[in-house]
């Protein structure tokens, strides 16, 4: 498990490496208390450049499967009213 985000506000996670380690893809878990807020994970493909990763966009409790190359990850959280608290995990 790699812990992206443990946010209690708006802002970035802090830049994870992501190994592939099979075909199978990660399991990505958002949960927390929301109070409005987007939490997403964006992949970094060149150094410089973060991407949102389609279809890995929450606004409450959830899961979704993500395949994705070698590279590095980051949570995002935006649009809370201050009170939210927010955990995404990658579960490979």
């Amino acid at each position: 498990m790699t812990t992206l985000l443990s946010a209690a506000a708006n802002g970035n996670g802090t830049s994870k490496e992501y190994r592939r380690t099979n075909d199978s893809g990660a399991w990505l878990l958002a949960r927390g208390t929301w109070n409005s807020a987007t939490a997403k994970l964006q992949y970094n493909f060149d150094g410089t450049n973060w991407v949102d990763v389609t279809d890995a966009s929450f606004t409450a409790d959830g899961m979704v499967r993500v395949f994705l190359p070698n590279g590095n990850v980051r949570g995002v959280v935006s649009g809370g009213g201050g009170s939210e608290s927010i955990n995404m995990e990658l579960l490979k």
